[in-house]
């Protein structure tokens, strides 16, 4: 057995290598948070009300501060007038300081106010209060009356208010409501690709012949039709088979990867594929995730083989430790030498290193050393004895 500082350089290494073959490689954690129902809350004590503030009052309610004549406005009074020195102000008007008919109670001396809200049933009193609201869909006019509500207008427009309280349509993705036309916020570009679909979701174009789209390119699928194009072609999630709107259209994607693979190509796909559906299936609930555990592990244990028959399509006569040493040695983000490391190894070489992979991807997803040495002793044990043999 190696020694335990090389042990922890393999770890090292193959949990930093990024699975492009998917089976077993990638673990999903979905995380979901209970939403938190947020409510007032009664912290105790009376809450004020208008009528307990002090010098609250009832709208047009009258009253004298000194020689001042005052009326209620919105539950405060407001100054209306000062009354001259030769009268007096009583019960907010102003009144002479003899009353010469007291027999008659004449008040012919009296000076009231008018009402600033008489003849008016809504709009503002000139006060700074309110003679009233309009119940809708009603609306005040500008003298003061609630008149019949508007009729909605929406002549001419495609978005946009109807001027009754309604809209007049709503624009789609990438716009935006201008003046009642929907006009195009993001400007729609394909990028240089000639196939597939652009920022907007508009075709960039076709492929024709014997090719297919592969990264907005047309690259030709008459020659090698190895199993990772075959599983391209079907489960590619922009340019697969499952974008097919039924289940005849998806079969006629399906039969024409297939017609474009290799003999060698379609084989090693059936072997992956067929190892992978004797795991236990997924629920696809989001919230479960005993169940992709087990999917992960069985694919890691039983079908890394296959798994790295299928991607890796060459290979040499490197040792699995061979193919870590030449690893190390490549720059970081040099994908390139990457592949070549590991296409230079041996068939059983590749398998071995890329159960290990599988394995560490599964069981220590952050990375952790501590989980790496654990594991690496523990549940990846039998992939690191094929590699130590092989």
């Amino acid at each position: 057995m190696r020694n335990v500082s090389y042990v922890a350089l393999l770890g090292s290494i193959v949990i930093a290598c990024s699975d492009p073959g998917g089976g077993g490689g990638g673990v999903s954690v979905d995380a979901t948070a209970d939403g938190m129902d947020v409510s007032f809350v009664d912290v105790g004590g009376d809450v004020a009300t208008p009528g307990d503030v002090a010098g609250a009052c009832t709208n047009g309610e009258r009253r004298c501060a000194g020689q001042v004549a005052q009326q209620c406005v919105n539950g405060a009074f407001q100054d209306l007038f000062e009354c001259p020195s030769t009268q007096i102000c009583e019960a907010g008007a102003c009144r002479a300081s003899e009353v010469t008919n007291t027999e008659t109670s004449d008040t012919s001396d009296v000076i009231v106010p008018p009402d600033p809200c008489l003849g008016k049933e809504c709009g503002p009193d000139g006060l700074g209060g309110s003679c009233g609201t309009c119940d809708f869909p009603d609306a005040c006019s500008p003298q003061g009356q609630c008149v019949q509500g508007c009729t909605p207008d929406c002549t001419g427009k495609e978005c946009g208010s109807d001027l009754c309280g309604g809209t007049c349509g709503s624009c789609g993705a990438f716009e935006q409501c201008v003046q009642g036309q929907c006009e195009q916020t993001e400007v729609c570009d394909c990028a240089g690709a000639v196939c597939g679909l652009d920022n907007c979701g508009n075709s960039c174009g076709t492929c024709t012949g014997q090719t297919t789209c592969s990264g907005g390119r047309c690259v030709s699928i008459a020659q090698g039709g190895t199993c990772v194009d075959l599983i391209d072609c079907i489960y590619d999630q922009t340019l697969g088979c499952f974008l097919e709107p039924d289940e005849p259209s998806f079969q006629a994607c399906v039969d024409a990867c297939y017609a474009a693979s290799s003999d060698t190509g379609i084989a090693e796909f059936e072997a992956y594929l067929g190892c992978l559906q004797g795991c236990p299936e997924p629920d696809g609930d989001p919230n479960t995730t005993a169940d992709d555990l087990a999917y992960d592990r069985c694919a890691y244990q039983n079908c890394s083989d296959e798994e790295a028959f299928c991607v890796l399509e060459t290979s040499g006569a490197n040792t699995c430790f061979g193919i870590v040493d030449c690893y190390s040695a490549c720059a970081d983000g040099d994908d390139a030498c990457v592949i070549a490391c590991y296409e230079g190894g041996s068939p059983a070489a590749q398998a071995a290193i890329w159960g290990i992979s599988n394995c560490l991807s599964v069981e220590c997803p952050s990375g952790d050393d501590l989980c790496i040495d654990a594991a690496l002793q523990d549940q990846c044990l039998d992939h690191l004895i094929a590699c130590e043999n092989n």
